[in-house]
């Protein structure tokens, strides 16, 4: 399993917390996932940055655009209990691979 990133692109938001009222800010960016045996990719959003300084946020770049491995240290469980990928533990696939 792998996925790829196929352009630099990425979209801002922000949400606030019910309970609390923090606000945090949140970077995305779309991506496409690759099943083994399976004919066509699932596109899916990818949080690349997540917490609550919008200057960090605004200064996190893009994932740059090709194939990435989906390495075991890549998932963890984020604060809600739910698992969650850390763009950062990526790792690009060589050409060969990625065919």
């Amino acid at each position: 399993m792998h996925i790829e990133i196929e352009t630099t692109n990425t979209s801002d938001r922000q949400v606030t917390a019910r309970r609390s009222g923090e606000v945090f800010f949140i970077r995305e960016q779309q991506a496409l996932m690759y099943k083994t045996g399976q004919k066509y990719p699932d596109k899916f959003t990818l949080n690349i940055y997540f917490g609550n300084d919008e200057k960090l946020r605004n200064a996190t770049g893009s994932l740059p655009v090709g194939r990435y491995q989906l390495a075991e240290e890549a998932f963890y469980i984020n604060n809600n209990q739910q698992m969650a990928l850390n763009p950062s533990r990526l790792q690009p696939l060589k050409a060969a691979q990625a065919a």
